[in-house]
């Protein structure tokens, strides 16, 4: 049995981690809590059965202490340095972290000692995390890629809390790089329509989302576009005009708050999610564009499932250093980790006579078409 430490368990994302461990045969990992809060500490254990140990993860030597006995260790809080990443490097225990910002992974790359250390899995929840797994699982068969498209459909009634909703508003703010030309544009302004199978189109629009630039690194002739929407395209738009307007990023500093009221949860509600990739290159000659698209019943509840069962393939993966999900799992070793309500369908088209392959479905001829559910 392998000993777990999850840091940050008393957190949102931490406690729905834990529910997920609780789903798991009693006898597969040995499950350690850590977060700062005693009563909350004690509280999770009692629910939880799992071990509490108080840790401060702005403290070495508290860290230090609490890896005693432990074989991996979960994050779920975000850090201001990585300090956690480099005290599991020193201790030779590999780590997973579900933070989603590029500055934290550019500082872990950092380290000096990250690269021949125990291996650090970044950005390793739903997204980012699964949505490279299933870019790698799109891409694959492609003769060459030249275009790669992420949308994320959000839930206005996600349960994600104030921390989670002023995390997507500073990825919302960012420039993201005008594909037209040189310089920048404005995030979150340029738009084009997804469609969710059987349902209807949705607008999303595109932001800068650090992910993207690790897939860059791995597929450097590929162009990459990361877009987001939600459920409800009043809501989308209001937050790209407030955004024209200079008021998102007011709203994520100290009055996020404002919107946590606009998006409190209610749990009587659903709360689906849909991620989508669409590629499009050539196959075999011809132009081809081909997609996947998965709806998972929530956002971080999807993340917390993603981190969990993440954590058998990096205890059995032989590299060192920063990984990532997509170099570590397949789509179709992770799938079976992620519950039986995800829904997940393929599809793909060859185009004819069309120098723009992502035109109007007029212009392409069906190929083949397929749904499964998992």
């Amino acid at each position: 049995m392998k000993t777990v430490l999850l840091i940050g368990a008393g957190g949102g994302l931490g406690q729905m981690v834990v529910e997920c461990f609780m789903e798991l045969p009693p006898d597969e990992y040995q499950i350690v809590l850590g977060d700062l809060d005693p009563p909350k500490l004690e509280t999770l254990a009692r629910k939880s059965g799992g071990r509490p140990r108080q840790v401060n993860a702005r403290e070495r030597e508290s860290l230090r202490n609490a890896l005693a006995g432990v074989d991996v260790v979960v994050v779920t809080l975000k850090q201001p340095a990585p300090l956690i990443q480099e005290v599991c490097t020193e201790a030779g225990i590999p780590s997973l972290d579900v933070a989603v910002f590029g500055e934290h992974v550019r500082k872990v790359r950092a380290l000096p000692s990250i690269a021949s250390g125990s291996p650090s899995l970044l950005l390793a929840g739903f997204f980012p995390g699964l949505s490279g797994i299933l870019v790698n699982e799109v891409i694959g068969g492609f003769d060459n890629v030249d275009r790669v498209d992420l949308s994320l459909i959000q839930n206005t009634n996600a349960r994600v809390g104030l921390t989670g909703i002023r995390d997507m508003l500073h990825i919302l703010t960012r420039p993201v790089p005008d594909l037209r030309g040189s310089g920048a544009i404005r995030g979150f302004s340029q738009k084009r329509r997804v469609k969710i199978p059987g349902e209807a189109w949705l607008p999303v629009r595109r932001i800068d989302h650090y992910e993207e630039h690790m897939l860059k690194e791995k597929w450097p002739e590929v162009t990459f576009s990361s877009w987001t929407g939600w459920n409800r395209p009043t809501f989308s738009a209001m937050l790209s005009l407030l955004n024209r307007v200079g008021l998102l990023s007011w709203l994520a500093g100290s009055r996020g708050n404002l919107l946590e009221l606009a998006l409190r949860h209610r749990p009587d509600r659903g709360e689906e999610t849909w991620l989508m990739v669409e590629a499009s290159g050539k196959q075999d000659g011809r132009v081809t564009k081909r997609g996947l698209a998965l709806r998972a019943p929530s956002d971080y509840g999807t993340a917390a499932r993603v981190a969990v069962g993440l954590i058998p393939h990096l205890l059995r993966y032989p590299g060192r250093g920063v990984l990532f999900p997509f170099e570590v799992v397949t789509m179709e070793a992770i799938l079976p980790a992620l519950g039986d309500k995800l829904r997940l369908e393929r599809w793909e088209r060859v185009v004819k006579d069309c120098e723009r392959p992502w035109r109007a479905a007029r212009d392409c001829r069906f190929v083949n078409h397929g749904t499964m559910v998992k």
